[in-house]
């Protein structure tokens, strides 16, 4: 009930372990002209999970009401997403041009919910005084997973002694893993 006597103890826990994830490549070259190479690289989550915990008495106007109350806050959250992905590609070269062409699977499916779970809870002291209503927690955007095309080609333009110029041009066409 004095504020002069109150203790305020904070803390911070913060683990910032090093993030591993599986990429993996192989490139066949069955002759001076062909590449042909398979790429993986799977999917990363960066969390982020933020909570909070208070104990200790609850007074008004110098009275404690509650002795020893308890009230925690968690909220989960994934910051950064990177799905999965498969690439299959193929090129043939020359000395003056290459065209290449890749298909790539992107794991869309596997996205999750771009918003904060929240769990609260209070001892039954404080429950008793006010109840706290069940957050919703949030939904995955239900996305699918995907297929990009990609078309590319190089030619070398200008071989000199000093100057090399090579012209590049390519694109790629993908849908929207939005169900909408």
């Amino acid at each position: 009930t004095d504020a002069e006597q109150t203790e305020f103890i904070s803390g911070l826990d913060v683990n910032l372990a090093a993030v591993r994830y599986a990429s993996a490549g192989i490139l066949y070259t069955p002759g001076d002209n062909w590449r042909f190479g398979v790429t993986f690289r799977d999917e990363f989550k960066l969390r982020l999970d933020l909570g909070v915990e208070v104990n200790g008495d609850l007074a008004f106007n110098d009275v404690v009401a509650f002795e020893d109350a308890f009230l925690s806050v968690l909220t989960q959250n994934v910051n950064l997403f990177s799905p999965r992905q498969v690439a299959l590609g193929s090129a043939y070269t020359t000395p003056r041009w290459t065209a290449s062409l890749d298909l790539t699977w992107v794991n869309w499916g596997a996205f999750p919910a771009p918003a904060s779970r929240i769990m609260v809870t209070v001892d039954e002291q404080l429950e008793a005084l006010a109840s706290i209503p069940p957050f919703e927690q949030p939904v995955a955007p239900d996305f699918s997973d995907t297929l990009i095309v990609r078309v590319g080609g190089e030619w070398l333009y200008l071989d000199t002694r000093h100057v090399d110029l090579t012209v590049r041009a390519g694109g790629s066409h993908g849908i929207s893993p939005h169900p909408g």
